[in-house]
């Protein structure tokens, strides 16, 4: 059995069709099926017959019924000034409890803001008219026991998600030159301008002052009608495309069309009722993907910043090998020059100390018989008229006294002394 993406089921007032479609985005029609529908049975009665015929569905599945109540309702808008979509529903279901009958506790609503582009809703047709002060909606409303009933005979058949919505503002229009087109189904006609609904009002012969339109000419302008009852349209709309559900042939391109909306997530814009609890289902299921995904990123992240972080540390320590030869020639290259620093500090010491160390040679090599140097020396340099008495050590060197018989004997032996121990460091003081 072929699996079912898609599934499409149109319950009017006259028939109930099903299509099926496969594809991700619902391109191939695999069935369309329709009966009639016999006077006095429910939608939930419709649906339970047709799915009792052994008909699958598919994992999403849109429920279109003419008998779910729509209208646009006009509130004003300081009423729902901030506040939220559950505010905003409480406060419209007392609304609509007059207007449809239907028991606020009872209700299921589906709200869309809409904003009118111009066209003329006269009020006196019993049109909804938006004044500077006022907010519109559209409103789709089914009882709940409807909607549970219909999602769980849904769901046994295969579905996850089921949604529920009048069937007007589905249709394609094809037509770009006129922008407005009209939905008529069952008692209630609609009128759109470029997807953007305008009016909806019930249906009476006299069609062009029920869109608050004064001329043919205008309602001329129309590019397309869709209906299930085109023989019931007035003869002046001639130029407009009529497309009449009554022939499979455009009832095939028609659901195909939605489905395609359906599959691609292009009805957000429309009021569509989803089940409570699917919609918390469809809340913890987005929480639970969302969550999983956050964990996968965050895994991912991470397993991508350790090979990051081991890659890193390669090639730092590829770098750091590099470098050694690098680092190890600076290092000898600031020893030798601390050498040489050194060296070139040291070089005038050295020289001194050399020097001092050839003095001190000196020293030594001629300390050893410096005294009898000296004493033969003070032997050769002694005349006869000068008698030596006494050679003894003193703090400043040797002291030499003696007795001079001529007056120049002492200072002519000083003088001669100093020219003989000169070249031995000595000096002579006299």
């Amino acid at each position: 059995m072929s699996r079912i993406d898609v599934s499409l089921i149109l319950i009017s007032e006259n028939r109930v069709v099903l299509a099926n479609f496969q594809g991700r985005h619902a391109s191939k029609l695999i069935e369309l099926h329709q009966e009639s529908r016999t006077g006095g049975t429910s939608s939930i009665q419709v649906l339970d017959a047709i799915l009792q015929a052994g008909k699958s569905l598919g994992r999403k599945t849109l429920i279109l019924d003419t008998s779910i109540w729509s209208q646009i309702i006009s509130v004003p808008k300081l009423s729902v000034l901030d506040i939220g979509a559950d505010e905003l529903n409480n406060a419209l279901k007392f609304e609509v409890e007059t207007l449809s009958g239907i028991d606020a506790d009872r209700a299921l609503l589906s709200v869309r803001p809409i904003d009118f582009n111009g066209i003329n809703n006269g009020a006196e047709s019993g049109q909804q008219s938006q004044s500077a002060g006022q907010q519109s909606y559209w409103v789709n409303v089914a009882t709940r026991e409807y909607v549970d009933q219909a999602t769980n005979l849904a769901k046994l058949r295969g579905s996850r998600w089921v949604g529920f919505a009048h069937p007007a503002g589905l249709s394609p229009t094809r037509n770009r030159q006129r922008s407005q087109h009209v939905e008529v189904w069952g008692n209630l006609v609609f009128l759109f301008e470029r997807h953007n609904l305008q009016s909806i009002s019930s249906r009476s012969s006299n069609w062009p002052v029920q869109f608050g339109i004064d001329s043919w000419e205008t309602l001329g302008k129309i590019s397309t009608i869709v209906t299930e009852q085109p023989k019931m349209l007035p003869a002046e709309l001639v130029d407009s495309e009529v497309l009449a559900l009554d022939q499979e042939s455009v009832l095939n391109k028609w659901s195909h069309g939605v489905a395609r909306r359906v599959a691609k997530q292009e009805i957000e814009g429309l009021p569509i009722l989803v089940d409570a609890r699917e919609a918390a289902n469809l809340s913890q299921r987005a929480l639970l993907c969302g969550t999983i995904l956050a964990l996968v990123t965050i895994a991912f992240c991470w397993i991508h910043f350790s090979l990051l972080k081991q890659r890193q540390s390669d090639i730092e320590n590829q770098i750091t090998q590099l470098k050694q030869p690098a680092i190890a020639k600076r290092s000898y290259d600031a020893e030798l020059i601390e050498v040489l620093n050194e060296r070139s500090k040291l070089e005038p010491d050295v020289a001194k100390i050399q020097l001092q160390l050839e003095q001190i040679e000196f020293l030594f090599a001629n300390q050893t018989d410096r005294l009898e140097k000296f004493l033969k020396i003070l032997m050769t340099s002694r005349t006869s008229d000068l008698v030596i008495e006494n050679i003894v050590h003193h703090e400043k060197g040797i002291l030499v006294k003696g007795v001079s018989l001529g007056g120049n004997s002492a200072p002519l032996m000083a003088s001669r002394l100093r020219e003989l121990v000169g070249p031995f460091g000595w000096r002579v003081n006299a």
